[in-house]
């Protein structure tokens, strides 16, 4: 279940990465000729980003580290919690077939 949890953060992650990219290379803008033109204000809006803007990269931070942090969990509970339940519940089996 965790797992499936953070596969689904993952994703939602990923296509935030992708929408943002897509945000910041919208500042440039192609002209009916063919030639880029930075639209205007774009580098003030590079520069200093938005309150709500660094509010949203704080959230997508957020959620990166989530992800790394249910992974790890993920991890030692197969490591050490998994494997022990497995190990007790043969140990289990055995003793009962004496």
């Amino acid at each position: 279940m965790e797992e499936s949890y953070v596969t689904g953060l993952t994703q939602l992650y990923t296509r935030a990465v992708a929408v943002d990219s897509l945000r910041e290379e919208s500042a440039l803008l192609v002209t009916s000729f063919g030639h880029c033109k930075l639209m205007e204000g774009s580098v003030t809006r590079k520069e200093a980003k938005s309150s709500t803007r660094r509010g949203w990269q704080e959230v997508r931070d957020y959620t990166q580290r989530e992800i790394q942090s249910r992974e790890a969990m993920v991890g030692a509970l197969k490591e050490d919690v998994v494997r022990e339940l497995t190990r007790l519940r043969v140990c289990s089996i055995i003793w009962r077939g004496r």
